[in-house]
């Protein structure tokens, strides 16, 4: 299945990526989408990818007028951290993010977006002091 995309997976991460924070909710959460579908396909190219990625991911974990952005920022931040195998790696290079996962789930009303939240944390890891 995937195998046949992962030759056009730097193309379509070179459209998607740009577009990631469009004003359109539903085509952000979409496209985030995307993006963890071709994380998943193609680990290697997300990783190349991660400093492009990140910060529209973590903003639609942040956007608070759209449930819709959220909870795709939290399944593509899910998605990328299986695909590229680092555990722990995000909450070094990215320093805001174990507070931004925790400030999440302590203020979200959405019970599905703060199971999303835990199954991010979990897939994250515990963080050495």
């Amino acid at each position: 299945g995937n195998r046949i995309f992962q030759p056009y997976v730097p193309d379509l991460l070179e459209a998607v990526v740009p577009r990631l924070n469009d004003g359109n909710p539903r085509l952000a959460a979409n496209l985030l989408r995307v993006v963890g579908t071709l994380a998943r396909t193609d680990g290697r190219e997300a990783l190349e990818r991660m400093d492009a990625l990140m910060p529209a991911v973590m903003a639609a974990v942040r956007d608070q007028g759209s449930a819709l952005k959220r909870e795709a920022g939290l399944q593509t931040l899910g998605q990328l951290a299986q695909a590229t195998g680092c555990a722990a790696d995000p909450y070094r290079r990215y320093p805001d993010l174990l507070g931004l996962l925790i400030g999440r789930l302590q203020a979200e009303p959405s019970r599905t977006i703060r199971q999303e939240c835990l199954k991010v944390l979990g897939i994250l890891g515990a963080v050495d002091p």
